[in-house]
């Protein structure tokens, strides 16, 4: 929720769909080009392995690290950012996960009038600073408040991920896969 500075009465606000849809396409765009890059880095690795083609550093480093059954650094960080290196496996269900939620969250997009889906999947989101930030952006729009005047805030629910079907009575959203380290 979003707090105005000035006012204790501690009202919850909606965001306009700008800024989500908005960084709802650059998500999807960072995921597609990330993928795309592995896709090719792939084809390139698999055409070293047939003989067809010399090897570059690259190359090698993702014939190696799929041999040995990990994901290539670079993989991970075009794709999942927040994510340490993983294990083929577990990379590509992160992946498939991510491409899950940003279908459900291009479908809110299109149907809801604030642009994101009833729970935002933090650990699916590409750049969780760049999602706060629009929450805080927005809500200083609607507000009529200068940045400095806003304070972005957190109330823990009891409630369970599978029971969201809609975003909070009076604006906001519910968040989850938030960890603290």
């Amino acid at each position: 929720s979003l707090d105005d500075d000035d006012d204790d009465s501690g009202g919850v606000l909606s965001s306009s769909s700008g800024s989500y849809t908005f960084l709802y396409s650059r998500e999807r765009r960072t995921l597609v080009e990330g993928l795309t890059q592995a896709r090719d880095e792939l084809q390139l690795a698999e055409s070293y392995c047939r003989g067809e083609t010399m090897a570059s550093p690259e190359t090698l480093d993702v014939v190696e690290s799929v041999a040995a059954g990990k994901t290539p650094r670079r993989w991970v960080s075009w794709t999942s950012p927040n994510l340490a290196v993983v294990g083929v496996t577990q990379w590509i269900a992160k992946v498939r996960r991510t491409h899950e939620f940003q279908a459900l969250w291009g479908e809110a997009v299109m149907r809801q009038s604030n642009g994101t889906p009833p729970l935002m999947d933090l650990s699916c989101i590409l750049n969780p600073r760049a999602l706060l930030a629009a929450v805080i952006l927005d809500g200083a729009r609607l507000i009529g408040k200068s940045l400095d005047n806003v304070v972005l805030s957190a109330t823990l629910t009891k409630r369970q991920a599978q029971g969201i079907t809609r975003g909070p009575q009076g604006g906001g959203l519910f968040l989850s896969g938030l960890r603290l380290e």
